[in-house]
């Protein structure tokens, strides 16, 4: 075993600017999903019309955001040859004599999570910032020889790709969803089965749009009240990992748009050219009455007692009635807008309601299905801290 190191024994800092190169793609870097295109990310080009200045990336090289380290973003590029990312981002190389994935594995993990936190100061609590000397300075077990890291490396990756593959048969449970769908009532667009139509305002008691509070990320809590966001409404599912929580204070002056259980909640802007748009995406919001809110770029829609809420769902998701919600916006290529106007007109087939109540049950047995799924997926994410967590402690070490 060798001697106790710090990062800075295993990571070499690095700057190396764009200058007068060709512009790579730009690469922002997220808490949970590692490097992504920015413009996948936003939607829209954040980063200015000169990036002489913006830092390189290449392939193996890692990066941190020294706003939200605390939270886990730092990553190892992975998916692109090279790339540029913000110049606020530190960057890294690893240094000789150790394993790339081995490394990625423990600055990844649940133990280097808590370090980052103790690193991370200031007033509010989603920008607190981590120097690179204090990132440097971090103290790291013992780490095995070379032959070891890369021994314990293929064991974290093969019960990674377990985990994979069970990610892989939840979604295609979704999938079997949605041909069920048009199985039964057929593309909810073009109507072939010549369905009556009614405007989805027939159907709700309310549409309207949440309220981005003053201030932006400054009025974001620790704890508090969960405050959705477009970026947590995903294609029939609400992604809750990377939440923003505002006081008790803040959700009662925004009553209005308090969720109740079973809203649908509808994203209002993004770009029409790209599969991952957050333009009009819908989830349905599972929770307690009153017990979130949503800002200004999301819509909640609550329909009149009686309706079958999974039918609607699904309709709004399916890949034909996006290219509807993507045609009847405003605005440019760049971005696009759904006005509450726009939702209230959405033509909605209205097949028997006991044909409707029948694929609610479907529905109800997959889901049940994929709640066994992700019950033994949550088992893999366990197993998985586990081998981690003893990897780093030396406990899978022959």
């Amino acid at each position: 075993m060798s001697p106790q190191i710090t990062v800075a024994d295993v990571l070499e800092p690095y700057d190396e600017r764009l200058g007068d190169a060709s512009e790579p793609i730009i690469l922002t870097l997220t808490e949970g999903n590692g490097f992504i295109p920015q413009q996948e990310r936003f939607n829209k080009r954040l980063a200015t019309e000169d990036t002489s200045d913006y830092k390189v990336i290449r392939r193996g090289d890692y990066a941190f955001n020294p706003y939200l380290l605390w939270a886990g973003a730092i990553a190892c590029n992975r998916t692109h040859d090279v790339g540029i990312i913000s110049p606020a981002y530190p960057t890294f190389r690893v240094r000789g004599g150790y394993e790339a994935a081995y490394v990625e594995r423990l600055f990844s993990s649940e133990a280097m999570k808590v370090r980052y936190d103790l690193i991370s100061f200031g007033a509010v609590p989603r920008r607190r910032r981590a120097k690179t000397e204090d990132f440097l300075a971090i103290s790291l077990p013992s780490l095995p020889p070379l032959p070891e890291q890369k021994r314990i490396a293929a064991i974290l990756d093969a019960a990674d790709a377990l985990r994979a593959k069970r990610r892989e048969s939840i979604e295609q449970l979704d999938s079997l969803i949605q041909a069920t769908f048009l199985e039964m009532f057929g593309d909810p667009v073009a109507n072939p089965k010549g369905w009556a139509m009614t405007p989805l305002k027939d159907l709700a008691v309310n549409i309207l749009s949440g309220t981005t509070p003053k201030g932006g990320e400054e009025v974001y809590v620790k704890g508090g009240v969960m405050f959705l966001r477009s970026q947590n409404v995903w294609k029939n599912r609400l992604e809750l990992t990377d939440i923003a929580y505002i006081d008790s204070g803040t959700h009662q002056r925004m009553r209005k748009s308090k969720l109740q259980h079973k809203d649908i909640l509808i994203t209002k802007t993004g770009r029409v050219n790209t599969e991952q748009s957050s333009l009009g995406r819908a989830a349905m919001f599972l929770g307690d009455d009153g017990s979130a809110n949503i800002n200004g770029h999301v819509y909640l829609i609550r329909l009149r007692k009686g309706s079958v809420h999974e039918f609607v769902l699904r309709i709004l998701t399916t890949t034909a009635y996006r290219d509807y919600i993507r045609s009847v916006c405003v605005g440019g290529i760049d971005k696009r807008q759904l006005n509450k106007s726009h939702i209230e007109q959405f033509p909605i087939i209205a097949p028997p309601i006991d044909l409707q109540t029948r694929f609610a049950s479907i529905v109800e047995s997959i889901e049940h299905q994929k709640t066994r799924l992700k019950s033994h997926l949550a088992e893999l994410d366990a197993l998985f801290s586990s081998l981690q967590s003893r990897a780093f402690n030396a406990e899978l070490v022959a």
